[in-house]
């Protein structure tokens, strides 16, 4: 639980952010709502790419994974 609330302090405690320590790995959810004609793949990498950089200046933790789940599509 160390690595986690290291990671969990800075990252803010929002619906549709869950942190997990896996037998020492940390992995990251993150579940989005996003806009109708944005290219989702692309999305999602810059958002993996953005908070593992967050995590690693900040934390100097190296996520084993962060999952970009999308929620829902709506209207831009």
């Amino acid at each position: 639980d160390g690595v986690r609330g290291l990671v969990e302090s800075h990252l803010p405690r929002h619906r549709g952010v869950r942190v997990t320590d896996e037998e020492g790995r940390v992995v990251v959810e993150l579940h989005l709502a996003v806009d109708w004609g944005v290219s989702i793949p692309a999305l999602g990498r810059e958002v993996q790419q953005r908070v593992a950089g967050y995590l690693e200046r900040m934390a100097d933790v190296h996520p084993a994974s962060i999952d970009v789940v999308v929620d829902e599509i709506g209207p831009a």
